[in-house]
């Protein structure tokens, strides 16, 4: 018996917000 293994590994998405004085930096990485 043969067992064969093929898988992806998959990053989660991470969304990001960065406040810098009044400015507003948002998005996903």
């Amino acid at each position: 018996m043969k067992i064969i293994y093929d898988g992806h590994i998959y990053k989660e998405s991470i969304y990001i917000r960065i406040y810098s004085d009044d400015e507003l930096i948002e998005g996903w990485i």
